[in-house]
């Protein structure tokens, strides 16, 4: 029969909660100092059945709990029984609850990544994220425990929220002139003095990072960067097209250590985005150079680590097919399309894909308002398997007159469904008439909201 014991760290704004099985307590000893060394926990609690209660110093000497500065004992029933309903394996493991009780976080402790559990742990003791600039922020996501947010002038900042360290991306001469190298190969000697010609008459056509930046592991990240090249069409004849080359970062040495661009075969091909969902990289593309992209038009990428490309799988797509989908809307909104950790939709569709199962599932919208929802945010959750979809009620064009709508309603609305199609959840999130507004906004997990308030020029977490 297994023994086990469980910890608690509280604050005001989150529950840590490790469950151990004392048969392995040697092992997770090793992890329990780590975790006491994070200064973002407050106090250890370590939670047993009530049955225990008779055992507390014995169970102090064989676990080492005095060492730990931050600890407290406790003997509950009803907190043990509450762990084990949301256990997934007889091993030690450590569980996260946001202040309002719902489990945004968990790992085996054997397998924990403390970079990751000090992350959920800084969230819950400092909901409160100052940025770097003072520009505004016209898009910010969490990738692990990093923050990646771009301002209006596309000024790309990745910062550890375990220490705060920032990096801003700079795309300067030398990262430049590497970007292009990459690009035009053995034609570098060649292209590269035109193309220079051209970014120092055109200052508007330099070279900078995509929003869609996502990290590899450990300190590396992957970074589109958009740039311009020419195309002689004959004669006097030259345009400037845009293309995609992927730079690896390094945040500790803060530079680009690689460049991969398009594999040459596919030359003709026009990137649009290029961005990460699961464990897969993802492209969205257009067939020609210049054409408009497909709704359909995503695809899975490959790399070439010793040629140093990248190509697109074409042969292997998504499986992302909305059944309804507002092809009324401008060209620019029609593909648009957000994407969380595992999901991926598009703003006006009634559908949203999820990659951990190549599926696509039907958003259970109220029938009558299915033509007039806009998705904003997203999120699976794979403890309880539910979606959780952030919507307003308006959209940018009226389908059936295709005009624009005037009066854009920023009422928020979040509905949470199974993925048989029950609705679980449909209310309203955020009044505007309530006298708050959020500019931006964007999922950490399906229970925890990271907001901007531009007039403190900071982030701020919310539980939902």
């Amino acid at each position: 029969m297994l023994s086990f014991l469980f910890l608690i760290s509280t604050n005001c704004y989150s529950i840590t909660y490790v469950k151990i099985n004392l048969l392995e307590c040697a092992k997770c000893g090793i992890y329990l100092q780590r975790l006491n060394n994070f200064t973002n926990i407050d106090t250890l609690n370590f939670v047993f059945e009530y049955k225990l209660r008779n055992d507390s110093n014995e169970l102090n000497n064989i676990l080492g709990f005095p060492k730990f500065i931050r600890s407290k004992l406790i003997f509950n029933d009803s907190l043990h029984q509450m762990i084990n309903n949301v256990s997934s394996s007889n091993g030690s493991e450590l569980f996260v609850f946001n202040s309002k009780s719902h489990l945004i976080y968990k790992t085996e402790l054997n397998d924990i990544d403390l970079e990751e559990t000090e992350f959920y742990s800084y969230l819950g003791t400092k909901p409160k994220i100052s940025l770097l600039n003072n520009f505004g922020n016209d898009f910010f996501k969490f990738e692990r425990n990093f923050l990646i947010s771009i301002d209006y002038l596309s000024r790309l900042t990745i910062t550890n929220i375990n220490d705060m360290s920032s990096r801003r991306i700079n795309v300067d001469s030398e990262v430049i002139k590497k970007v292009y190298k990459s690009l035009y190969r053995d034609s570098y000697e060649e292209k590269f003095p035109i193309m220079e010609g051209f970014l120092k008459r055109f200052p508007g056509i330099q070279p900078k990072p995509s929003r869609l930046a996502y990290w590899n592991n450990g300190q590396f990240f992957t970074i589109p960067i958009e740039i311009y090249t020419y195309e002689y069409h004959g004669g006097p004849d030259t345009s400037l097209i845009t293309k995609k080359v992927l730079g690896i970062y390094d945040f500790e040495k803060d530079s680009f250590i690689d460049f991969y661009s398009l594999d040459n075969k596919q030359n003709n091909k026009f990137i649009y985005e290029i961005f990460k969902l699961g464990n897969r990289v993802m492209a969205q593309f257009g067939k020609n150079t210049g054409e408009s992209v497909n709704i359909n038009d995503i695809c899975f990428v490959n790399f070439n680590k010793k040629d140093k490309t990248f190509s697109l799988d074409l042969n292997n797509k998504p499986n992302i097919s909305p059944n309804e989908y507002q092809r009324n809307v401008s060209p620019a909104f029609r593909v648009a399309f957000i994407n969380s950790k595992t999901t991926l939709m598009y703003l006006f569709s009634d559908s949203i894909y999820n990659i951990l199962d190549n599926k696509e599932y039907k958003i259970p919208y109220s029938s009558s308002l299915s033509n007039s929802m806009q998705g904003a945010a997203h999120q699976y959750d794979p403890y309880s398997k539910k979606f959780r979809v952030i919507y307003r009620k308006n959209q940018h064009w009226n389908p059936n007159k295709q005009e624009k709508v005037k009066n854009v309603n920023k009422d928020l609305y979040i509905i949470t469904f199974s993925k048989e199609g029950e609705v679980l959840e449909n209310m309203l999130l955020l009044n505007k008439d309530g006298g708050k507004h959020w500019e931006a906004f964007v999922f950490i997990n399906p229970y925890q909201i990271l907001v901007s308030n531009k007039d403190k020029n900071q982030l701020e977490v919310i539980d939902l």
